[in-house]
């Protein structure tokens, strides 16, 4: 009777388990972030969600890009497996870029590079684009209030 509780027990436990095989390293999921110019994007917030294979979050990492778009975060053994699914996602000014449903392959390092698909201002996003407007704005009525001065009739 003992032995068939036991096989009972083993037999659920392997039925409630992950079916992805089990991971002997670590994982670093690296790449880079560009825009639509090819030019890096200086800091992007990355968040890489690692996912259980059966579906649900197993774990969520994130970096800040560095000055050459450059990205990476690394999961221990126990915080993925081989065949598990994960996401990568871009944030930068509001904005998005989405690399989703990648496998976990078996080897220990793996690339993911995203790409915003229009060209960022190194002047910080959207805060440059306003400023750099606001220059030009304040330099158009310079030159246009020299213009309208009378001259003067001596």
């Amino acid at each position: 009777m003992s032995c068939v509780v036991l096989l009972l027990a083993s037999v659920g436990i392997l039925m409630c388990s992950d079916s992805a095989d089990a991971a002997s390293t670590t994982k670093e999921v690296w790449g880079y972030v560009r825009d639509g110019l090819n030019q890096p994007v200086e800091n992007s917030v990355v968040t890489v969600t690692m996912n259980w294979s059966a579906g649900g979050v197993r774990k969520v990492l994130s970096d800040t890009t560095d000055s050459d778009g450059y990205y990476s975060v690394v999961f221990a053994t126990d915080e993925w497996d081989i065949g598990n699914r994960f996401d990568v996602v871009a944030t930068y000014g509001g904005d998005q870029r989405h690399s989703l449903n990648n496998n976990a392959d078996t080897q220990s390092k793996q690339q993911v590079d995203l790409e915003f698909p229009y060209a960022i201002s190194q002047l910080g996003g959207i805060v440059g684009v306003m400023a750099a407007a606001g220059v030009l704005g304040v330099l158009a009525v310079a030159v246009l209030g020299r213009r309208r001065q009378p001259k003067s009739s001596i």
